[in-house]
């Protein structure tokens, strides 16, 4: 199939970017549509890889070429998310502690933003986190990633994910969904977020005024507090989990 515009996939040449691709992962999906996030542009491509938020797709014609995840439609996410099956199963739900009421922002020096959940019964994978905030320093965002980790009640490590710095905007706080691998998660778990900020890169991170208990200042590997006076304005999406989701290699 051809694309639909001459400038490609992307809107123009920003958006897709030709790679020599070697192999780029030992399986793949099959050919299917997929849609940037403006739903204007498609092509038809397997994915044969993805990683550090960057899709990589393969056209019928061995033509590769490369996409961050946040250009690509909800289902293609979706789709990304579930490891190469059609999105399905219900909407995710939501788990928060906030009262989704910002009364301030901080950006944690030599630390990171923590908050437990509890999960209903039954099994659950964590697909993605919600969180409410904005991103200060220079203009043009660093070129590095940020982490999330979903650990376990006791700070262990269940997956770590990296996430580029651009996935925010400089500017009033806003609510941003990081997509993340799917996870599986006992009743307790932890989402924690590190940007490592310096004077001249962050991200503040909303808190409303009233805290649960729940929210800590916290790293997976490094000193834990309670947050005082309130919570992070960080939730967890959850779906049923499956069988082959879980644990980061």
């Amino acid at each position: 199939m051809m694309i639909r515009k001459s400038v490609g996939f992307a809107v123009a040449a920003s958006l897709l970017v030709a790679v020599g691709l070697a192999q780029a992962a030992k399986q793949s999906s099959p050919m299917r549509i997929w849609k940037d996030a403006t739903g204007k542009h498609t092509i038809e491509a397997k994915m044969i890889g993805f990683e550090n938020g960057m899709v990589q797709l393969e056209r019928s014609d061995g033509t590769t070429l490369t996409v961050p995840l946040e250009k690509l439609s909800d289902s293609d996410q979706e789709f990304i998310q579930s490891g190469g099956e059609e999105p399905g199963g219900g909407e995710p739900q939501e788990l928060k502690e906030d009262d989704g009421r910002s009364a301030g922002k901080r950006s944690i020096a030599g630390g990171g933003h923590a908050v437990r959940f509890e999960a209903p019964e039954g099994s659950w994978a964590v697909t993605a986190v919600r969180l409410h905030g904005s991103r200060y320093g220079y203009p043009a965002p660093p070129k590095e990633d940020f982490h999330v980790w979903i650990c376990d009640d006791d700070f262990q490590i269940l997956s770590e994910n990296k996430l580029p710095y651009r996935l925010f905007q400089r500017g009033e706080e806003q609510w941003v969904t990081l997509r993340i691998r799917p996870t599986n998660v006992k009743t307790d778990f932890l989402v924690c977020v590190g940007f490592n900020p310096t004077q001249t890169k962050g991200v503040y991170v909303s808190h409303d005024g009233e805290g649960s208990g729940k929210s800590m200042v916290a790293l997976p590997d490094g000193p834990r507090r309670p947050m005082e006076n309130g919570d992070w304005l960080i939730r967890a999406m959850i779906k049923p989990a499956k069988a082959d989701t879980g644990k980061a290699d």
